[in-house]
């Protein structure tokens, strides 16, 4: 997926100090694992601070760059599209993100069928957005290939992203914290990477923020992401599809907007979060959460995301700015 150099070969036999001044300048691969060791709270961390980033290199620094380095197919799977969403009537296809303003879009999506006993959408409990009433919602991955292009063609494409670290944050506290806490989130992951990642000693039953990130940045994990962290552009290919509208969380009421009355629906107002949401919004939290993270572990984490930060223009938010070594270009 990124681009990376390969090792440069140590050319000749060299003897002294010419030997051991050639050691010390060998480039180790770009795309290996940032050796780790636990500090002294028993935490995995890197043994110093990352050394990678977009100025050493080893990423594309542009959007084309980045797409020129996927896989070069043009064949149509439908079960990448997992997260699309279509409306045959409106000609729309929306890709769903979590953490990113998704429940209020598909209660959009299911007023627009015109099969919901509301006039509300505030009124379509979320379970149910998410459980029972999937049935009135159309996927794009359920249609044949030549369904899927003919709609990725000639249907109004838009989605909505999140700072990645934000996202990250979010998700965390909506399914392992608090009163928040899923029960299929904890059993099929909470206890897991807490078997991972706790030390000896630690108190707590409840994934903590930091596990959580150690098991975001760990190679070895053997699972795909959960939708709810997968990155943003493996859930919604911005290099195959060709979004007529990118829309941020950070303004979703005004982009949401826009998105209806660009398709005929203003009839539809989008609910206001003041309404959805009674606690405190994420990016206010972002240091309070972060601030415990060695900057290492965030170079890496930002490693994951990094598609991210370049396909959707983001930049590490300012609360973090000092806690991580990535600076040129976000």
């Amino acid at each position: 997926m990124m681009r990376f150099h390969p090792r440069r070969a140590v050319v000749g036999t060299l003897i002294g100090l010419a030997f051991i001044l050639s050691i010390a300048i060998i480039s180790f691969p770009d795309d290996s694992v940032a050796a780790m060791h636990r500090d002294k709270k028993g935490h995995v961390t890197s043994k110093s601070p990352s050394k990678t980033g977009p100025a050493s290199g080893q990423h594309p620094r542009t959007k084309s760059e980045y797409c020129a380095d996927q896989p070069d197919d043009d064949s149509i799977n439908p079960a990448m599209f997992k997260q699309f969403l279509v409306d045959d009537k409106y000609k729309i296809i929306y890709c769903q993100v979590p953490k990113a303003a998704c429940t209020n879009w598909r209660r959009m999506m299911l007023m627009l069928t015109g099969k919901m006993n509301a006039t509300d959408p505030l009124k379509l409990r979320s379970p149910l957005v998410h459980g029972l009433y999937d049935r009135h919602l159309t996927h794009l991955k359920d249609m044949t290939p030549d369904q899927i292009i003919h709609r990725l063609k000639h249907y109004y494409k838009f989605m909505f992203t999140r700072e990645p670290f934000e996202r990250v944050l979010s998700a965390f506290r909506n399914k392992f914290q608090g009163k928040n806490v899923n029960d299929f989130f904890q059993n099929h992951y909470g206890k897991n990477i807490i078997k991972r990642f706790r030390t000896k000693g630690q108190e707590g039953v409840n994934l903590t923020f930091y596990e959580f990130v150690q098991y975001l940045i760990d190679s070895s994990r053997s699972e795909p992401f959960n939708e709810h962290w997968e990155t943003i552009s493996e859930l919604c290919h911005p290099c195959k599809v060709q979004y007529d509208f990118i829309g941020s969380y950070s303004n979703i009421a005004a982009d949401s907007k826009f998105v209806l009355a660009k398709i005929g629906a203003t009839h539809l107002s989008f609910p206001d979060r003041s309404v959805t949401y009674k606690h405190s919004g994420t990016k206010k939290l972002l240091h309070q959460y972060y601030r415990d993270i060695p900057p290492g572990l965030l170079d890496q984490l930002m490693e994951v995301y990094y598609s991210d930060f370049l396909m959707f223009d983001y930049r590490v938010p300012q609360a973090l700015r000092n806690m991580t070594h990535w600076r040129f270009g976000f």
